[in-house]
């Protein structure tokens, strides 16, 4: 059982402490995807990855296997192990499945959620709205905001769902708000969230979850259309 304070008060991910060879090789992986420095399409070669991380190739074919079952990795014919590249149309499928399964979760969530919860919530949407150009601090700050929602929901398949979702996105949050003009982007705001949960009202908390995660959608689906095509056109004219 889940308690309010619990969640308020404890770490949402405590820093990683690799056990393993295999844990390290993920993590390094892991992160180099989701800051984007592994950009989609990126070919992974285990024998330079192991050789750079002073492991044999097993932990590292492990590692990207692992990478593969969370979707930022697939398997291509002649190629081997390549990061995720999604496409406009892809990411916009990711953030309609995620509207509804976030929707869900924070519906079921509100029932949950006392006034030292809200008090929590409050003071981690004020952290979220005071950091400017630093796109990494607001990603992770966002996604501490939202995984506490889902804890409260009680609901782990679901929180694991979302969680996977949020890490498919991430690599192209991250190169939008590289650009100035995203810091405008609607669905910055989280104060509706925190009227549902003072309102206690399920339904509406929902909708507003599902509409906050779609006003987001639309300038990354277009800035990845905008990015996909200038990488074709960088493609064809070399």
């Amino acid at each position: 059982m889940i308690h309010n304070a619990d969640i308020a008060e404890r770490e949402i991910e405590a820093p990683p402490r690799f056990r393993t060879a295999e844990e390290h090789a993920y993590h390094y992986l892991r992160d180099l995807i989701l800051a984007g420095r592994l950009p989609g399409g990126a070919r992974l070669n285990q024998d330079e990855m192991a050789k750079r991380l002073q492991v044999s190739r097993m932990p590292v074919r492990q590692a990207v296997l692992r990478l593969q079952s969370e979707g930022l990795v697939v398997s291509q014919p002649n190629r081997g192990a390549v990061v995720t590249s999604l496409g406009p149309v892809a990411m916009l499928e990711l953030f309609e499945m995620r509207s509804v399964l976030e929707g869900l979760a924070f519906s079921l969530a509100i029932p949950h959620i006392d006034a030292a919860g809200r008090k929590e919530l409050e003071r981690r949407v004020n952290a979220l709205e005071h950091v400017h150009q630093d796109a990494k601090r607001w990603i992770r700050l966002h996604d501490e905001f939202h995984t506490m929602l889902c804890l409260y929901a009680g609901r782990p398949a679901l929180s694991a769902q979302i969680r996977k979702l949020h890490q498919s996105i991430t690599p192209y949050l991250r190169l939008y708000l590289s650009t100035d003009k995203a810091w405008e982007m609607p669905g910055f705001e989280h104060h509706e969230l925190l009227e549902a949960i003072a309102k206690g009202d399920c339904a509406v908390g929902e909708r507003m979850m599902r509409e906050h995660v779609m006003s987001a959608a639309h300038g990354v689906v277009e800035f990845v259309r905008r990015y996909d095509e200038t990488r074709k056109s960088d493609g064809a004219g070399s």
